[in-house]
């Protein structure tokens, strides 16, 4: 599997990857740390794209729809952002998943979101979908998703 790690802080990066070699030690793991470094890596194939929405030279998920734009791999953003709408945004743009850098284990969410992400595109090329339907599946998914996700906090919050 290849993996595309997009995160301009040094430390978060060696972090995820340290952590991401602990899940997937086969892995070929690249980094960028811009968009434009991002950018001209994805001359080439990969699995799965790890992309960070604060990067200097991206507005967040201006960034993701860029990215997603010149790869079919699913996108997992891995994010300090909170904004639920934020989140939304992103997966309007492209991005598989959305994992908060503040969650408890946020590189094993990531992990998780990868291999989820993988065995979906997976089952989707053997399926014989188009890009096209795979796009709207993945919208459809992600709006689930989210759904999901802000039933969880209304109930967290007592609503």
């Amino acid at each position: 599997m290849r993996v595309l790690i997009v995160e301009d802080n040094a430390d978060h990066a060696a972090l995820l990857t340290l952590g991401l070699r602990e899940h997937y030690p086969s892995a070929e793991i690249v980094a960028a740390d811009s968009l434009a470094a991002a950018l001209a890596e994805l001359n080439a194939h990969f699995d799965v794209v790890v992309f960070d929405l604060g990067l200097g030279d991206s507005d967040g998920p201006d960034g993701v729809a860029r990215v997603a734009g010149l790869t079919p791999a699913p996108i997992v953003v891995w994010t300090a952002e909170a904004r639920p709408e934020v989140h939304d945004r992103c997966i309007d743009e492209g991005a598989f998943w959305v994992v908060e850098k503040t969650e408890a284990r946020p590189v094993d969410s990531v992990a998780r979101a990868i291999r989820f992400a993988v065995r979906v595109a997976a089952r989707e090329r053997a399926a014989g979908y188009s890009d096209g339907e795979i796009s709207m599946i993945r919208e459809v998914r992600g709006a689930v998703d989210e759904a999901q996700a802000s039933i969880g906090r209304a109930i967290a919050c007592g609503v």
